[in-house]
């Protein structure tokens, strides 16, 4: 990359929502209650194009205009605003920009990049491009793992075919903990921090996992020397 040495790293977030997804907003307010969207969140996957590697993420918010973005990586708190057809977040440490078009409570164009801005704030976009989907989501009142099982395969970077048939998952029934692998589990293996009661994220040592529940499934990556994922349907 040309001129690395002028460049700072930078990332925004924007993620626009049509105002329909609000049913309780008429078409005379100026815009979107902050408010509202401390009891929701905001969840999807973010994967390189072309590929199938997918990394999900969750978005939290709280009613002071601040919130959270929470990935395999780490949390990363920012902040947001609201308009009439838009919700727009950014992080502190800006270094991640992806926007999400919706349209009729559905997912219109969405695109995330990761950006280097120069000191004119113009920016240079990392060579990697990425695809990416997301939901709005109303917090339930319960962990929606507590006591669950998922089973899907799994995949390993550097290879094409499924690692592991039948991997599985299993979370504790009062919602401490969980464990996965295939055979006998010890579902008390891995305490885990849980968010919104849709997702959570497990870190030790050199080994990270987040899962999230999309479309009723658990989307997780893990990564631990090496990067795997997967997609789990409920059993």
């Amino acid at each position: 990359m040309k001129n690395i040495n002028l460049i700072k790293a930078v990332s925004g977030i924007s993620i626009l929502i049509g105002a329909g997804i609000f049913s309780a907003c008429n078409k005379d307010e100026e815009k979107l209650p902050e408010f509202m969207l401390e009891g929701h969140y905001i969840v999807g996957i973010t994967a390189p194009v072309n590929s199938d590697r997918n990394s999900p993420y969750i978005l939290t918010f709280k009613g002071d205009g601040t919130g959270i973005l929470t990935t395999i990586t780490s949390s990363f708190p920012g902040t947001y605003e609201v308009t009439d057809d838009s919700l727009i977040f950014q992080t502190a440490d800006r270094e991640k920009w992806v926007s999400f078009g919706f349209r009729n409570n559905e997912l219109g164009d969405s695109k995330y990049e990761v950006r280097f801005y120069r000191d004119d704030d113009t920016y240079e976009p990392a060579p990697v491009k990425y695809k990416a989907t997301g939901a709005l989501g109303k917090t339930p009142d319960t962990n929606q793992l507590a006591g669950k099982t998922f089973v899907g395969n799994q995949y390993r970077f550097g290879t094409e075919d499924v690692y592991i048939e039948d991997h599985t998952y299993v979370f504790r029934a009062d919602g401490t903990a969980y464990g996965s692998g295939i055979g006998d589990i010890n579902e008390n293996g891995n305490t885990y921090q849980l968010y919104k009661n849709v997702a959570f994220r497990y870190a030790k040592d050199n080994v990270k996992e987040f899962g999230a529940l999309i479309d009723g499934k658990l989307v997780v990556f893990r990564e631990s020397g090496l990067f795997y994922w997967g997609t789990y349907e409920p059993r």
